[in-house]
């Protein structure tokens, strides 16, 4: 089962997690080929092809105008490839003038560099908008850029697409649903925001040990209590929407490795971690969810130091206790960080899904709040 070894992987990269940046929170929806994106903390709609993967997620320090980075295939052949990329521009600067500026410092000075066009574009919403196509070389090939900077409001933001020079046409369709695609959303349509200290309101609280004190607490599981969990944090789903849940809103999105790991929501501070996983894989139908858990635990979790597992019991999840799963308490160890781990694995249709919180750094009360919400927010559509 493809999902033993992300979750292999998900255990150790909890204690390898870099610090990230403000991410670019983002809700989603697949439909017909193409993922549709709210990027809610950039205030855009934005859409690429479904098959794509997401390659940098928010400012980073290499990059730090960054919003959101994704790359993939344009044809079956194995070198056709080809990346788009969405940042912020510099704030106060017409696009033309930004245009100017990034031919001059930057393209110019690359291998055998040609602008190939320049025209001004009419885009809705917009104050005003450019593209420029150019050609370079690097590595012995020759590639096509295509970028647009456009201006919203007082905003200024550029569209960037890279692929091999022989793709242009390949990429074609891509650019311009891109390009198409992008209009001004408001930040709070999406996104539900709120202090993390808000996740203690209305979350059990418990000093006890056992698996139990994670379970929802009775106003959790009602529908109201769906709407109080959302009020603490962002919501996601995955793509295909199939299950959906509500995340702190301290903890930001960053890239994950792998079909199967389907997110990942972290926040890192001295000698606090606290890190958010889901993952989805086929399941073997003769075997129950409980012995699905198991196994993972006697493969995986196991090996790991002074591992200990604290409980484990059938649990529902969701508004009302309408999903029904499997949830495990257990401690571990990595390079000598001890992490506390809760974990609930779910099965629809003939998949199963995990949702792993990992601490370090946090008491176990604090912990099982984070759970709790989390935990009571998860809605499946069949």
């Amino acid at each position: 089962m493809n999902l033993n070894k992300s979750l292999l992987s998900a255990v150790f990269s909890m204690v390898l997690l870099q610090a990230t940046s403000l991410a670019a929170l983002s809700s989603e929806r697949e439909a017909n080929g193409w993922i549709y994106s709210n990027l809610e903390d950039a205030g855009l709609k934005f859409t690429y092809p479904a098959a794509w993967k997401k390659t940098m997620i928010g400012s980073q320090p290499a990059e730090k105008d960054n919003i959101l980075k994704v790359s993939g295939q344009l044809t079956g052949a194995p070198e056709s490839w080809a990346e788009l990329s969405l940042l912020n521009s510099q704030a106060g600067m017409s696009p033309g003038l930004i245009i100017k500026v990034m031919e001059e410092t930057y393209w110019s000075k690359l291998p055998e560099y040609k602008g190939l066009l320049e025209k001004p574009m009419r885009m809705p919403g917009t104050q005003a908008a450019v593209e420029k196509e150019i050609s370079f070389r690097q590595a012995g090939l020759m590639f096509s850029q295509r970028c647009l900077v456009f201006q919203m409001g007082s905003k200024a933001y550029s569209l960037v697409m890279t692929c091999p020079l022989s793709e242009y046409h390949a990429a074609g369709t891509i650019w311009n649903t891109a390009v198409n695609s992008i209009a001004a959303i408001t930040p709070a349509a999406g996104s539900i925001s709120a202090h993390s200290s808000s996740l203690s309101t209305g979350a059990v609280s418990t000093g006890s040990s056992k698996v139990s004190a994670g379970k929802p607490p009775a106003s959790s599981v009602s529908s109201s209590g769906n709407a109080d969990a959302a009020s603490a944090g962002h919501a996601w789903r995955t793509k295909d929407g199939t299950l959906s849940l509500v995340f702190p809103s301290s903890l930001k999105e960053t890239v994950v490795d792998g079909d199967d790991h389907l997110f990942r929501a972290a926040c890192e501070q001295p000698e606090r971690v606290i890190g958010l996983d889901v993952y989805r894989g086929d399941v073997d139908p003769s075997m129950a969810l409980s012995e699905l858990s198991s196994l993972l635990e006697e493969k995986y979790f196991l090996p790991l130091k002074n591992y200990k597992k604290i409980g484990e019991e059938p649990l529902s999840m969701g508004s009302g206790g309408s999903v029904p799963g499997v949830v495990r308490e257990s401690t571990f160890e990595t390079n000598g960080v001890k992490f506390h781990h809760l974990s609930g694995y779910i099965m629809v249709d003939k998949n199963l899904y995990a949702i792993c919180l990992s601490t370090a750094g946090v008491n176990s009360n604090e912990a099982h709040q984070i759970w709790s919400r989390v935990a009571s927010s998860v809605t499946i559509k069949r």
